[in-house]
């Protein structure tokens, strides 16, 4: 049976979490590659790699930042006991929930902020968190987050993206405001007002970065893998597992 929640998406900032939670903003770019464009064309790579790196079947499930559902429909079909999709936007997650509900039999939608889950500690054998960090204001906390959520010995998936292409200087203001990484279609239908208030809705976190913060939260890194996706980022993805409890309970 599927469920909305509302959690603590309402309680977000200014700047970037503004945009995501802006209507007709992500949600008219996110995944062109469905309709001829080019964002989200590593989620192949991506989710075969993620799907060698854990095991889901049998288990519990976090997906934050899902998005439209590829990911959580994935860990599904894969045989995973139940999925929760999480985000921050509330129309991602109503695209989610038409375009999955029947594809995750045991799934459940919430609408909540990556830095202040709204479960309790210990709760979920695998927390995902892809293609979402490099929008967050403070990955640290963010990652803290999916770290507290997961039981000790669950594993936490999440990656970190790095540009591999530089902007161009007719349009290096919006270019540079997003990140290096944006593909030029993409800013076509992006409302520009709102672009600049949201600026950047792309941080500077490294992998050298996130494998510390993931190793003070009682983490091991159990697996890493750097791709070379077809789309302008890199993907640095890590499989962490939780050794002990670590964080605040809700």
């Amino acid at each position: 049976m599927n469920q909305t929640t509302e959690g603590g998406g309402e309680s977000a900032g200014v700047g970037a979490k503004k945009y995501f939670l802006s209507r007709g903003t992500v949600s008219t770019w996110w995944d062109l590659d469905e309709k001829g464009g080019s964002c989200g064309t590593g989620f192949a790579e991506t989710l075969t790699a993620v799907l060698e790196g854990v095991d889901v079947k049998g288990k519990t499930v976090l997906d934050v930042g899902t998005g439209r559902g590829r990911f959580a429909s994935a860990f599904s079909q894969a045989g995973a006991a139940s999925v929760v999709l999480l985000d921050l936007s509330r129309e991602m997650l109503e695209s989610a929930m038409a375009r999955t509900s029947s594809a995750i039999p045991h799934g459940s939608f919430v609408l909540c902020d990556a830095e202040s889950l709204c479960f309790k500690v210990g709760v979920f054998d695998v927390v995902s968190c892809l293609s979402t960090l490099i929008h967050v204001p403070c990955p640290e906390l963010a990652l803290s987050e999916l770290m507290r959520v997961c039981k000790p010995g669950g594993t936490a998936v999440f990656d970190v993206n790095l540009s591999t292409v530089k902007p161009d200087e007719d349009d290096f203001s919006v270019r540079g405001a997003l990140g290096e990484g944006m593909p030029r279609e993409l800013i076509k239908s992006w409302n520009p007002e709102m672009v600049r208030e949201a600026r950047p809705l792309v941080n500077s976190w490294t992998p050298d970065k996130a494998k510390s913060a993931a190793q003070s939260l009682g983490g091991k890194i159990a697996k890493e893998k750097r791709l070379k996706t077809s789309s302008p980022l890199l993907t640095h993805i890590f499989f962490v597992k939780k050794l002990y409890e670590t964080g605040r309970e809700t």
